[in-house]
């Protein structure tokens, strides 16, 4: 496992903290498993597009998904690597002899 720095800290807090809306967990969960479009999150959600929206933003500004358009959709999906800093932030929390 590699050695979590001082670097790491603010990317991962900051991403730990958008995360925590559990709106924006399940947005990030959805988007992980297929790129969607804001139409499709809104209608697995059962909430505005507008709302959506506005997670999504917050999302993308964390660095946790990203955009790619095709034609008139926009997709969104998730960005690994943040994903990946935050886990090991917290792997690094747990002692050598405990494993999940």
């Amino acid at each position: 496992m590699r050695k979590v720095t001082r670097e790491d800290l603010p990317g991962a807090l900051r991403a730990l903290a958008v995360l925590a809306d559990e709106t924006r967990f399940r947005l990030a969960s959805m988007v992980a498993r297929e790129p969607m479009t804001v139409s499709d999150l809104a209608d697995e959600l059962d909430l505005s597009q507008p709302l959506i929206s506005f997670h999504l933003r917050r999302l993308r500004a964390a660095g946790l998904v990203r955009s790619r358009r095709a034609g008139r959709s926009v997709y969104y999906s998730l960005h690994r690597a943040p994903i990946e800093r935050l886990a090991r932030l917290l792997e690094h929390m747990l002692p050598e002899d405990i494993h999940m």
